[in-house]
């Protein structure tokens, strides 16, 4: 129970604009960057992006580096830079369609936590990194440069194959992705709140409430190591 409590109380110290990155002492501009980095290699990774030179007659959308300082459970600061698509360049019925994602209700929330507290069941938090990454874009959409990474060649832009962050559709994305994988491990999700599945983990009945990217996962006795 308090692990949950813990991982929910972790603290935003404060939004940076680029302009107050660029002010701060050499260390701490330093410490932005690799968390640039960090942000990156994932996307590399699961191919997020192919360089191209824009189509004519395609327009690319904008994005921008969101800067936050992050006090994790064990006090640590952490130097969060995350890519992030700007929306509001995004036209509906050409890069975008349907944006609607359902979320856990916050009285099944509390309802959980008390039968779990009842029935002195394990509760974890898991905050699903680059979670948006993991379901394929249906649109054929082309994105400008991240910042500090752009080439040199003329008219070149990203082919985004994969939902980054701030994409209207982002959400919705990642959440038929966590439903089709859940039930596909013969997880159900519950009639009176969608966002509730039921399942077994080593022989053990088992809960996971959804908010996006953010899971709890309540269970008698299972290892976190099975888990993750």
């Amino acid at each position: 129970m308090f692990l949950f409590v813990y991982v929910c109380l972790k603290k935003n110290l404060k939004n940076y604009q680029k302009k107050e990155v660029l002010a701060l002492p050499k260390i701490e501009q330093v410490k932005w960057k690799e968390g640039m980095e960090k942000e990156m290699k994932p996307m590399g990774k699961r191919k997020v992006f192919t360089s191209m030179t824009l189509p004519q007659g395609c327009k690319a959308v904008g994005c921008k580096w969101v800067y936050k300082k992050k006090v994790l459970p064990n006090n640590e600061v952490q130097y969060k830079a995350r890519l992030m698509a700007q929306d509001f360049s995004q036209k509906k019925n050409m890069h975008y369609d349907e944006v609607f994602v359902p979320t856990v209700k916050s009285e099944s929330i509390r309802l959980a936590l008390v039968l779990a507290v009842a029935r002195d069941h394990k509760i974890w938090h898991f905050d699903i990194i680059t979670a948006s990454l993991n379901e394929k874009l249906k649109e054929e959409m082309y994105m400008v440069q991240a910042p500090r990474y752009e080439s040199k060649k003329p008219n070149t832009v990203y082919k985004s194959n994969k939902a980054i962050y701030g994409l209207k559709q982002s959400a919705r994305n990642w959440n038929i992705c966590l439903d089709t994988a859940l039930k596909g491990h013969g997880f159900k999700s519950c009639k009176a709140d969608g966002c509730i599945y039921t399942g077994k983990l080593q022989s053990e009945d088992c809960q996971l409430l959804a908010f996006v990217g953010d899971l709890c996962f309540i269970a008698k006795d299972v290892s976190k190591k099975i888990i993750c």
